[in-house]
This record gives structure tokens, sequence and C-alpha cells, in this order.
């Protein structure tokens, strides 16, 4: 539990980097976060949940995970970025509770390609994790400077041509992991809104067959999930 998630850290710390794999490999499996091919969501295991939650021990190494990560070369396969997405899939507070700690940090200081890359497979991560896991913990943490981050990743990422299939991919699955209340904080701002729906609607079409069905499953997303939310406001 608490003691080996604490031991296999330090080993990961303390291996080369060409060697760090196989150690990273090892604490995603422990992570849980993971769907059985019977369709059951594996939780993180509370003793990693614990440690996580503190401050002193997991701070310094979630930090060393987003520094490990080179910015011209943002590959999920990367051991550290698989890692640290891994982390916040299983446990999305992780994001939440130190925003103001992970906007300091490389992964989110520019806006150049590579990191905008980056920050949309990060922001996945969190959206897909909050949506499978949401817990008590996640209700009581506001989420909205988190959400305008997407809102503007999401927007660069389809202002920007030739995107690659994973880059693609990555934004519809941010798309589908909105809730109706993600929805709504961007709708304040009208002209972006329709920008977000209007993009999504074109991908339906897109020749690649991945993408055309993600499209469609964000869109089904957004009409379960926003629509009969704006429908019953306008019926009182």
């Amino acid at each position: 539990g608490f003691r080996l998630w604490s031991a296999l850290v330090d080993r990961f710390i303390r291996t080369e980097s060409q060697r760090k794999s196989q150690v990273a490999d090892t604490l995603i499996f422990c992570t849980g976060g993971r769907v059985t091919t019977q369709g059951i969501l594996i939780p993180m295991p509370k003793p990693i949940e614990q440690w996580l939650s503190k401050d002193a021990m997991s701070l310094p190494f979630l930090d060393i995970l987003c520094t490990c990560v080179d910015p011209l070369e943002p590959h999920s396969s990367s051991p550290s970025f698989a890692l640290f997405r891994a982390i916040l899939r299983a446990r999305p507070a992780s994001l939440l509770d130190r925003w103001d700690r992970f906007e300091e940090m490389a992964l989110f200081a520019g806006k150049a390609k590579a990191q905008g890359t980056l920050t949309l497979f990060t922001l996945e991560a969190f959206l897909s994790g909050r949506h499978d896991f949401y817990c008590e913990e996640l209700r009581r943490l506001d989420s909205k400077q988190v959400i305008a981050e997407v809102a503007f990743a999401c927007l660069e990422r389809l202002d920007t041509v030739n995107l690659s299939s994973n880059e693609v991919s990555s934004l519809l699955g941010c798309y589908s992991s909105m809730s109706d209340m993600d929805w709504k904080f961007i709708m304040r701002t009208r002209e972006r809104f329709s920008r977000h729906v209007d993009r999504i609607l074109k991908l339906s079409s897109d020749p690649r067959a991945n993408i055309g069905s993600l499209s469609c499953k964000a869109i089904g997303e957004f009409c379960t999930h926003f629509v009969p939310s704006i429908v019953s406001l306008d019926c009182r």
C-alpha cells in the first residue's frame, strides 16, 4: 500500500531517464483508472490516494514529472508524462487542489504548438478522470479555472492546421467528458461557445473514421448533458 508506493516513487526518481519506463509502467498499473474487459472501472487504491493528498510528498514528485517532460517531444509515451496523466486520470483532484501551482509549471507556461499539445493531453486526462471517478472531494473544488484553460486549449488546437489523429482524438475526448456546468461556463461567451460546437460538428465529417465517430460521441454527450439543462431552464 502506502509504503510500497513510496518506495516505487523513490525508485522512479532515482532511476536514470533511459531506464524509467519499466518503473513508470509499474506505477501506472498501481494507480488504477483503467477499464477492465468487462467494462468495470478500477479506481485508485486508497493508500495511493492518501499519499497523493499529502502535499509534502506528492508536490515534489508531480513537479519532477512535469519538469521531466520535454516540450519539443510531447509524446504520451514519455514515461514521466504518461505517469503524470495516469495520476490525473485516476485522481483528478490532484490537478484541481493545486491548480495555481501547475499553472506556473513549464507544462502550462507557453502556448507554442508543442506545449499546447502537452496541455491538451493533460486536460483530457483530468476531464476523463473527473467524468469517470467523480467524488465528493471534486464537488468541493472549484474547476472554473481549469475549464477556462480547457476552452482556450481546445479552441487553439481547433484553429491549428494539420493536427495529428492523436491530437484530434484528445481534443474530442475533452469535449466528450465535459459536464453541463462546464458548457454553461463556456456559454457565457456566446461567440466562443458557438465556435466550439461548430468545430465539433465539422469534425464529424472528417475522413478519418475514428475521428468521425469520436466527434459523434462528443455531440451525443453534449446533447445528453447540456441540452436538457438548457431546456429545463427555458421551461421555468
